[in-house]
């Protein structure tokens, strides 16, 4: 394999690396919210459903369309609609005041990054043969498919450690003060 065709894979898998470890670090994040501001196992379970079943269905569809539209237009058009929805939140939610609205807008948000992720992954997936020579092929699809257990694990030590110092320093945080606002209990 010659020097280009490394530097364009690795550069791809890194990048890809990159941007699907933070995206399962926000939805570690948000389901770690509701694990925290609820207590609920029933809102867990919610979060956890339409943080990952939605990427789980459209995945089929997105296989197809990586086979039949442009690979770098979807993985980028679902990445900047995962991004834009999220700071779509990020900018409304001081303004949601109540407990439920803030939750059931995180579900939402939840669905609708796992939809972009559906999308994203299969056409991640499809390009990396077309980076590599086929004698390369089957490490670098094992090298890609390693990445996926190892950034799971990493974001959930990542959440923890966030989370963990986050409560640890001002435990009478953000999640009390909603739930001040909020007589309703969850």
């Amino acid at each position: 394999m010659n020097l280009n065709v490394k530097r364009r894979a690795a550069l791809f898998l890194v990048s890809q690396s990159i941007t699907l470890f933070g995206s399962t670090l926000v939805q570690m994040a948000i389901v770690w919210y509701a694990t925290i501001a609820t207590g609920s196992g029933t809102w867990v379970a919610a979060f956890s459903i339409c943080s990952y079943l939605p990427q789980f269905a459209v995945s089929f569809i997105g296989g197809v369309w990586a086979d039949r539209f442009p690979r770098r237009l979807l993985i980028a058009g679902a990445d900047l609609g995962i991004v834009g929805v999220t700071l779509i939140m990020i900018l409304f939610m001081p303004m949601l005041s109540e407990a439920h609205t803030l939750l059931a807008a995180l579900l939402v948000l939840s669905v609708v990054r796992s939809v972009g992720a559906g999308v994203q992954t299969p056409a991640v997936n499809a390009t990396v043969p077309l980076l590599v020579p086929a004698d390369s092929r089957m490490g670098i699809t094992a090298a890609t498919a390693a990445t996926s257990p190892i950034r799971g694990i990493t974001s959930m030590e990542a959440i923890f450690r966030i989370m963990g110092t986050a409560l640890r320093e001002e435990p009478d945080g953000i999640i009390r003060k909603r739930r001040k606002r909020s007589p309703e209990s969850l």
